[in-house]
This record gives C-alpha cells, sequence and structure tokens, in this order.
C-alpha cells in the first residue's frame, strides 16, 4: 500500500493512495483509465464538474468537518492542472454563486469556506 505509481501494467502516478493485493489494484472508482495503443490516458479533469459535486455535496450536509474535507478534496484535484491560487479562485467564486442562489441550503458552506479564507490569508 502507497501513494504514487499504481503497481500494475498501467503503472500511472496517482494522487490516490493505492490498495492493492496480490494480483489485484482497487482504485477509487471514479479513477478511470482507458488503453490506447501500448500508453495508459487518464481522462481530462473537468473542473466545472468537480466545483459543482463539491458544493452540491456541502450543500447536503450541515457538518463542516464533512464540508471541509469536500472543499478540500475539490481544491487537489483542481490544482492538478491549475496553480493554489486559481483552484481557490474558482472554487470560491462558485460557492459565492450558490450562497447567492440559495442561502439557506449553503449557510454552513459560506461559513467553512469563509474560515479558509482567513485561515490563508494568514498563511
Amino acid at each position: 500500500m502507497g501513494v504514487g505509481v499504481a503497481r500494475s501494467e498501467f503503472a500511472i502516478p496517482t494522487m490516490y493512495q493505492e490498495f492493492t493485493t496480490p494480483g489485484r489494484n482497487l482504485r477509487p472508482p471514479d479513477t478511470v483509465i482507458e488503453r490506447r495503443g501500448e500508453t495508459p490516458v487518464v481522462p481530462e479533469i473537468n473542473p466545472l464538474a468537480v466545483i459543482a459535486e463539491c458544493i452540491e455535496k456541502a450543500k447536503a450536509t450541515t457538518d463542516e468537518e464533512l464540508i471541509s474535507d469536500y472543499i478540500a478534496e475539490a481544491l487537489g484535484v483542481l490544482q492538478i492542472d491549475n496553480t493554489e491560487h486559481d483552484a481557490f479562485h474558482m472554487l470560491g467564486s462558485a460557492i459565492i454563486d450558490a450562497v447567492a442562489d440559495d442561502e439557506e441550503h449553503s449557510a454552513s458552506l459560506f461559513e467553512v469556506w469563509t474560515e479558509l479564507e482567513e485561515q490563508r490569508k494568514l498563511s
């Protein structure tokens, strides 16, 4: 078990922890690999889908720790193709829009995001 390169014929770097057993390599269900010729191809990340999923999951709960996990996961995925600053700005803008559209279901999300922004400014 380790983080990094998958241990199979499709060896590619991943940000997910790999769970391996002899003869098996289990990836999280959202990690899809296509094989074209001899080079494995990982689908491109859709930033809008990542952001939308984060917001929808966060709006469905009031558990601030869970919301924080959703935000951290989305930021991590967004930073694969973007700088930390850009990822933070993209997600933050979308969260502000979501709060403006649905304050009732976004209150906890907004609170967690505001705390995260304040912590980021201090660092």
